[in-house]
């Protein structure tokens, strides 16, 4: 699985029907994405996505009602971290923590990854009953010693969840014990879950943890794996990551080196230039992972000429991956009149894209939305 669950954890739009590319293999369409601040439509969009069957436009929905801070989006609070989705609760929890943190006080049955993500922001949350290693992590996180013992036992012993949100978690919290546990339980876990494993352990600084991250990447089948890891490690901020990219550089075949060195761009270790060029690649995923890398790179605003113009260029693709990447590149680093894009007629499915620049709309919009 890890590469699978590494691939999930990365999907950009957070739901289930998410890329195409070539070393992608889901389709999703396209639907209503406003070119211009109209706070109506806006509002359409992230009601519709928050009364989505999918759980994943679910979670963007209300994330972005909440970001908000409108009186729509605060009196969303309750609804949002009531949702019976283990996904939607884990997203309120990890994206907005300090707006939801007391309303899950009173949740009956929380989610306990959800609860991790609250601990890790340093909310106050509830005991957990629950026996099992979601739960000893999301206790542990807030010191509860014996919580953290059992953790260990279980991870020593390749007793991990197969879940990808578990791992999320692992390489976010540091635990006295961690890395060696997951070092031990590297042998004794199922095959698939063997790469996440180990990158949790690179997380954790434990000095094994590269040298098995090379070993389980050897064994793997899918060819795309160490491009997902590559992915993950920039994205979640493993510690060490630079060094372990540079090594990619270096030695790995041409493609990846590409990709190891976009991911030192995103570390501020590489500069932005080799972005343009990746961004005019034949390659779909090459093209998404740069605008991605783009928006997490420290760079200076305005962003350069040929920068926007490259990332409005990727906003065009048919392509969602790379669309949906160029478009949040661009919310984050410019603004919503420098979108390329056409308006639509409203009323369609809402998507990743149309939340995201829903968001943004709302959140520029002076009087906010009320209802």
């Amino acid at each position: 699985m890890s590469f699978g669950l590494v691939a999930g954890w990365l999907a950009l739009g957070l739901m289930s029907a998410c890329v195409t590319g070539s070393r992608s293999k889901t389709t999703t369409a396209l639907s209503f994405v406003p070119s211009t601040c109209d706070e109506h439509e806006a509002v359409g969009v992230l009601n519709a996505a928050i009364d989505s069957p999918e759980p994943g436009l679910r979670a963007l929905g209300f994330v972005a009602w909440i970001k908000s801070g409108t009186p729509r989006g605060l009196k969303l609070i309750p609804r949002g971290v009531m949702d019976p989705s283990p996904y939607v609760q884990r997203a309120l929890a990890r994206d907005v923590p300090v707006a939801v943190g007391t309303a899950f006080l009173d949740r009956s049955a929380p989610d306990p990854l959800a609860v991790a993500w609250l601990g890790l922001a340093g909310e106050r949350v509830q005991a957990l009953s629950e026996e099992a290693p979601s739960a000893w992590l999301a206790s542990a996180i807030t010191g509860d010693v014996p919580a953290l013992g059992l953790l260990l036992k279980a991870i020593s012993e390749g007793d991990v969840p197969p879940d990808q949100a578990f791992f999320d978690v692992l390489t976010q919290v540091k635990l006295e014990g961690l890395g060696a546990a997951l070092i031990d339980g590297l042998a004794l876990a199922e095959p698939d879950l063997a790469l996440s494993m180990a990158v949790a352990a690179m997380a954790q600084a434990h000095p094994d943890a590269v040298e098995m991250v090379a070993e389980s990447l050897a064994r793997a089948d899918d060819p795309s794996a160490p491009f997902w890891v590559v992915e993950f490690v920039v994205t979640a901020g493993v510690v060490g990551a630079d060094d372990w990219l540079e090594m990619l550089v270096s030695n790995a075949p041409e493609a990846l080196a590409l990709h190891a060195k976009l991911g030192l761009v995103a570390l501020g270790k590489a500069p932005t230039d080799i972005v343009i060029a990746a961004m005019a690649s034949s390659d779909r995923d090459t093209r998404a992972w740069a605008a991605t890398v783009l928006a997490q790179a420290p760079v200076v605003l305005p962003l350069p000429r040929d920068h926007l113009l490259a990332l409005q260029g990727s906003a065009r693709s048919e392509a969602p991956r790379v669309k949906r990447a160029a478009v949040q590149a661009l919310l984050r680093l410019a603004t919503v009149s420098d979108l390329p894009i056409s308006q639509d007629k409203p009323g369609l499915k809402p998507d990743p894209v149309s939340i995201a620049i829903a968001a943004k709309c709302l959140a520029v919009s002076p009087g906010g939305a009320t209802d």
